[in-house]
């Protein structure tokens, strides 16, 4: 089950199937979550997703390129997993503005997570606040939490992780 997102609102980038949406909307503790594509076959799976849970006034479903279709305020954490670590990097620079208004991102990379610790390295204004590990299907993820020093992130990182089946590295 999905733990400890404090009220919030939540953007699901890559959401692909809108499972992690539907998820995070179970536990109770998120007003509403954007979830985003930028296929449409994907994106229109998760709508169907969404509409079976009967979440379609809480989950909402957008076709976009990475952050490009947020609005401002929208969300407060941006998750975007199961994709490469130099498409995460290339989504976090594509948009400075956005990245920055964000107060935290849980990253999954598929591979090269060392590009995400160093760009938050050398990005003063984000902080690691914690790596996890999880698996899915058999196979380790490394998750990276990133907080925003300027906006107050509250260092909350189980998003949407399983009990018992994340371990802080």
């Amino acid at each position: 089950k999905a733990a400890e997102v404090t009220e919030g609102y939540v953007a699901d980038v890559g959401t692909d199937h809108g499972f992690v949406p539907i998820r995070l909307m179970e536990t109770g503790t998120v007003r509403h979550v954007v979830a985003m594509d930028v296929r449409k076959g994907p994106l229109s799976r998760a709508a169907e997703h969404v509409r079976e849970y009967h979440m379609e006034d809480r989950i909402e479903t957008r076709l976009s390129d990475g952050l490009q279709e947020l609005k401002a305020g929208e969300a407060d954490t941006v998750i975007i997993a199961g994709m490469g670590g130099n498409l995460i990097l290339d989504i976090l620079l594509d948009n400075p503005e956005k990245t920055f208004s964000i107060s935290r991102f849980i990253l999954q990379p598929r591979n090269h997570p060392e590009l995400l610790r160093r760009w938050a390295a050398q990005t003063p204004e984000f902080v690691i606040s914690r790596e996890l590990l999880a698996e899915e299907d058999g196979r380790l993820c490394e998750i990276i939490v990133v907080e925003n020093a300027l906006t107050g992130g509250d260092k909350a990182a189980d998003l949407f992780f399983q009990d018992g089946e994340s371990s802080e590295e």
